[in-house]
């Protein structure tokens, strides 16, 4: 493994939980994160939102560890990560249609407190350009030029999630600047799968 890095995590539904479970597994310092007192709660007594066979197990192993921690409060989590991982299960709105809406607020309240050299990582289902948009966004509220952000759309299976995530066939990442996408690379290939893009 490279070195342990920190990662903060946001959105912590079913996504979200699994991919900070994870990353702990694999021996980084995770911060997973959510505007919501009572998902966060249920998550410091070790009890995931939402069931995932191991899930809760894996949970708790990795917090007695010292590896995975929960919060609401955004600004040091982040100002102290390598990594930033937006990790939402996308809501849809009444028409069926993807609702951005809590995942700009949630990008928009997190962008300021961006260290100089972080990434974002996208994994959450966005329409085509989102990220481009939010790049734009976070390097004028983070006021580094240097912030940038890739894609890694998430392949989960309902029941099957851990193993996934841990043990994938492949990994996907987009970025528009080499560097960003090898650090990216080098992050995801701890899981010894091939990476496209």
């Amino acid at each position: 493994m490279s070195r342990p890095e920190t990662i903060s995590v946001l959105g912590l539904w079913h996504l979200g939980c699994v991919v900070s479970a994870c990353w702990a597994e694999m021996g980084h310092r995770v911060l997973g994160l959510d505007r919501s007192p009572k998902v966060v709660g249920e998550l410091l007594a070790g009890r995931a939102p939402i069931f995932e066979p191991d899930l809760d197990a894996l949970i708790q192993a990795n917090v007695a560890a010292g590896r995975l921690a929960f919060g609401t409060e955004f600004h040091d989590a982040i100002r102290a990560s390598d990594f930033v991982l937006v990790a939402f299960d996308t809501p849809v709105d009444a028409d069926d249609q993807l609702d951005l809406t809590p995942l700009d607020a949630t990008v928009r309240h997190a962008a300021p407190f961006l260290k100089a050299d972080a990434i974002v990582i996208v994994s959450s289902q966005v329409p085509v350009g989102t990220c481009a948009r939010w790049r734009d966004e976070i390097r004028e509220l983070s006021g580094h030029r240097t912030v940038d952000i890739a894609y890694s759309p998430e392949n989960l299976r309902l029941g099957q999630a851990i193993r996934c995530y841990l043990h994938p066939d492949r990994i996907v990442v987009g970025a528009d600047d080499d560097g960003t996408r090898q650090r990216v690379a080098e992050l995801f290939g701890e899981t010894g799968a091939p990476i496209l893009g």
